[in-house]
């Protein structure tokens, strides 16, 4: 599990419910083709996405004894986008509280994945 989970989901309108084209376009072919992709429902493939192997995840967190439960990616049909936060970005977004932590842990610094 830890090298990504992916599973499919289908999503199903609630019976009688409006259908809310006409809310996201005007244009009658951009309606239409809403229309015929909705009578060909196709699945969405969703996935967690680590830049690490499992084994390279574990080491670093035995290293650091501090888990690190986060992903680098959620993917939507195997597509998505990473966005790597500089150091300086990350130290300007800290709270005092995660201020605290580092301090208590004698370390300057988050890492790139908190």
């Amino acid at each position: 599990m830890d090298d990504g989970l992916y599973g499919a989901i289908v999503i199903h309108p609630k019976t009688g419910t409006q259908k809310p084209f006409g809310k996201i376009s005007t244009d009658p072919d951009t309606v239409k083709a809403m229309e015929e992709a909705e009578a060909d429902v196709q699945p969405l493939l969703f996935s967690d996405f680590r830049h690490v192997t499992w084994k390279e995840g574990w080491d670093i967190q035995l290293a650091s004894g501090i888990e690190t439960p986060c992903y680098d990616s959620f993917l939507v049909n195997g597509k998505g986008t990473i966005e790597c936060l500089s150091p300086e970005k990350i130290a300007s977004l800290l709270r005092p509280g995660q201020q605290g932590i580092l301090h208590l842990a004698n370390a300057t610094a988050f890492s790139d994945k908190g």
